[in-house]
């Protein structure tokens, strides 16, 4: 009893009890008071979470009884993106099942509940959305506990380290993708979290459970998203060197390779019910689910994923910068170890700079490498044992840098952060009124493909005067057979305004069925500034691409929605519709 009573009274003098609970409290607020619970699984988490109704509820290897239960529940939503549709004519989930997999206890706990309470169970409802939000949480506090269980571990000379862990968080994409978003990244933090730790006590003890373990977290790490298995590179950094890192790879194969088939058998766990969910959904076992969509290894973007504003890395999180400046400071004394940190980094940089959408519609810094933080950051903590006074002043900095970002988005001053180099210091000034909600991004990525043609759907070159609610509406029926293509409508404009600004002055892309029954509804702002164009002429581009997966939309309208009653000007207006063959 009174062990507990010291742990508990521990508990209560952690800096890291109160940060949880506070972040987690005021995040299950925002997420309940703005529309309910029903938006809770939402954008990726659609498709993450598909998995599990479709598989244990309804056992419909179509989605299409989950689908009509989740559009039951909330009706208001905007149409699926993750369901496609194979060369044989069947529907599958392009996303990965791992998040499914973890999601399980809880979606257990959800069904469970709902039996008891008498409430329909279709694996949709507000019982549903409870437990999977508890979920989320869950493996966001599992990820900050790994996360101080490792860096102990590794860097034993750092006082106080649980005041250090939310000035990290604050500083990084983690904060947001761990509490706000309920995409995937999270999820593979604490698997990171998970195979280090494994990876540590398998060198303090070299038990076989522990081998396991680190296979199987490996796997589930493939599982959720494949490329994420580039952390066995970071192995040799948090072994620290050579030497050791050789012993450990050597003992794999001791006692006729015992060990290593322990840690292929983990692995291979995960790997075999990925193949399942292909064989059920395609009656294939191997499958590329996400078909029409792959990586430009020869184009990568890697200045723009690092460097620009729209989503460089080390602009929206300069906390990164700290490391960098360490593993350029320690080099001589830990050659070994921070060579490795440098070909993890150089190798994840190049594969998240291949993919065809290089800025990953990120809304909040660069999202594919928050998982990645779990190693990035860790030479942080070396600048700690040694400058510990400087770097926490530099940290405090780039921590409130990420608080603003990040109140920015939750409170919906800008509807996401791609800015550009004119829009991006600007929109620091908080306390200005004009700023809020100021600027959006109008620019998608070009799918991934080859340009199949190119047709001109509206043109007009004419200065013409606009003061109606709908202006320049365009319409294509959409041919038939779109399989293997991508559809990427272009909207470009000159465009002045005299005493207003662009609120409420939209470009609307509507892609509907014949029937009317599908719908593919989307509004861009027509402004990358609202205060742009005043009383001179500035030029507008939006690019978006049309997801039509299923071919379920037969007419696309596109056109100007003056929706705030506006009068504006408007001259060499055109919209191009683009057909991208698939590779």
């Amino acid at each position: 009893m009174s062990n507990l009573t010291t742990k508990f009274s521990q508990l209560l003098r952690n800096p890291l009890f109160y940060f949880c609970v506070i972040l987690v409290c005021f995040a299950f607020w925002k997420s309940a008071s703005d529309n309910g619970l029903k938006y809770v699984i939402h954008s990726d988490s659609r498709g993450y979470y598909a998995y599990l109704p479709a598989l244990l509820i309804h056992k419909d290897a179509t989605f299409e009884k989950s689908h009509k239960a989740e559009y039951t529940y909330n009706d208001s939503r905007v149409q699926q993106v993750y369901l496609y549709e194979s060369e044989e004519g069947k529907i599958y989930n392009k996303y990965f099942p791992g998040v499914a997999v973890m999601q399980l206890p809880f979606f257990t706990l959800a069904t469970l509940t709902s039996f008891v309470i008498g409430d329909t169970i279709t694996g949709y409802s507000d019982v549903y959305s409870f437990f999977y939000l508890l979920g989320s949480y869950f493996y966001f506090l599992i990820g900050i506990y790994l996360l101080i269980r490792v860096a102990r571990k590794i860097y034993p000379n750092v006082e106080k380290i649980n005041w250090f862990i939310p000035l990290i968080y604050m500083s990084s994409p983690l904060i947001y993708f761990s509490i706000f978003s309920m995409a995937s990244h999270h999820y593979s933090f604490a698997l990171f979290g998970l195979f280090f730790w494994s990876l540590l006590k398998i060198q303090e003890s070299r038990q076989l459970k522990h081998v396991f373990l680190l296979g199987l977290t490996l796997g589930l790490v493939f599982l959720i998203r494949p490329t994420n298995i580039s952390i066995a590179l970071a192995i040799p950094f948090f072994l620290k060197d050579k030497a050791t890192t050789l012993n450990l790879f050597s003992w794999l194969f001791k006692d006729k390779g015992k060990p290593f088939f322990t840690v292929v058998l983990g692995g291979l766990i995960p790997v075999f019910l990925l193949l399942l969910t292909w064989k059920w959904e395609t009656g294939k076992w191997f499958f590329w689910a996400y078909n029409g969509e792959g990586f430009n290894w020869t184009t990568p973007k890697i200045f723009q994923v690092l460097f620009s504003f729209r989503v460089g890395l080390f602009v929206h999180t300069p906390i990164l910068i700290l490391a960098v400046y360490s593993t350029f400071r320690y080099f001589k004394t830990q050659s070994f170890q921070l060579t490795f940190w440098w070909i993890y980094f150089a190798v994840n940089t190049y594969v998240i700079s291949s993919w065809w959408c290089w800025d990953y519609e990120s809304p909040f810094g660069m999202r594919p490498f928050a998982e990645h933080w779990f190693v990035l950051i860790m030479p942080i903590f070396a600048l700690l044992s040694r400058k510990q006074f400087l770097i926490t002043i530099a940290m405090v900095l780039t921590s409130c840098l990420g608080i603003l970002r990040l109140n920015q988005i939750v409170f919906a001053h800008y509807p996401d952060q791609r800015f550009t180099a004119n829009s991006y210091f600007k929109s620091l000034a908080f306390w200005k009124p004009y700023n809020h909600q100021r600027w959006s991004t109008s620019k998608s990525c070009t799918p991934f493909g080859e340009l199949k043609h190119s047709q001109l759907l509206y043109s007009v070159e004419n200065e013409e005067h606009v003061d109606t609610e709908y202006a320049f509406t365009s319409k294509i029926k959409l041919n038939a057979g779109r399989a293997n293509s991508r559809l990427y409508c272009k909207v470009s404009s000159d465009k002045k305004i005299a005493e207003s600004d662009w609120a409420d002055v939209l470009i609307v892309y509507d892609a509907t069925s014949n029937d009317k029954t599908k719908r593919y509804y989307l509004t861009r702002e027509f402004c990358f500034d609202r205060l742009e164009g005043k009383n001179e002429w500035v030029h507008f581009d939006s690019e978006q691409m049309i997801h039509d997966n299923l071919e379920e939309y037969d007419s696309l309208y596109v056109y100007i929605w003056n929706k705030g009653g506006k009068a504006f000007d408007v001259k060499n207006f055109k919209v191009t519709l683009e057909e991208y063959q698939k590779k």
